[in-house]
């Protein structure tokens, strides 16, 4: 179960072993058994920061797209405001999540 834990820590890390080269990456990068899967505090405090920021960049570039799509097409208007009013209605409704419109 360590094992599976430390894989999946190692892929939210940005590591892969899709190719034989990157396999060894990963497979270098897990900390031994012997050490008690302790991964080097700053190595993995730095990846987890690097890890937040690219998300952050990936939702600023999300609603940078959003927002152009809405300055430029006015169809997209009707749908957002449709999508709210509907939104609204159902917490108004108090609607259960899976009654709602999604």
């Amino acid at each position: 179960m360590q094992l599976l834990v430390v894989h999946g820590i190692l892929h939210l890390l940005g590591h892969d072993h899709a190719g034989a080269a990157e396999k060894e990456r990963m497979w270098a990068a897990r900390p031994k058994p012997s050490n008690g899967w302790a991964f080097p505090q700053k190595l993995f405090m730095n990846k987890i920061r690097e890890f937040f920021i690219s998300r952050a960049h990936s939702f600023e570039h999300a609603y940078n797209g959003w927002w152009y799509v809405l300055r430029t097409q006015r169809n997209a208007w009707i749908h957002a405001a449709f999508s709210t009013a509907v939104l609204l209605v159902a917490l108004w409704l108090r609607l259960p999540l899976r009654d709602g419109p999604c």
